[in-house]
């Protein structure tokens, strides 16, 4: 379902057209340090996104995972290194 904001003057011409989707925050977690997925129902309800943060931001040293997003399920999985795991935030949602 798409939204928008249209605002017109007193004579009814347009001043300002918002008509993108507008992005829809569905949850956050956190990752621990082995790999793991997580099913998110809400991505078959638009276009899924996700942004990762780092919890600890001065762990050097530790190795983040990466994150994907596979039709409706969120996944990471850490590199193999000798260098430790560190557990990051997702936050997600759609468009």
């Amino acid at each position: 379902m798409a939204y928008g904001l249209e605002c017109y003057d007193s004579a009814g011409n347009p001043v300002l057209k918002v008509t993108d989707r507008i992005t829809r925050f569905a949850g956050q977690f956190d990752t621990g340090t082995a790999s793991g997925s997580l099913s998110v129902p809400v991505f078959s309800n638009g276009t899924p996104w996700f942004t990762v943060r780092d919890i600890d931001p001065f762990s050097q040293s530790t190795v983040p995972p990466s994150v994907s997003i596979s039709g409706s399920t969120i996944s990471w999985t850490f590199p193999a290194t000798s260098y430790p795991n560190r557990s990051v935030r997702v936050q997600y949602g759609v468009f």
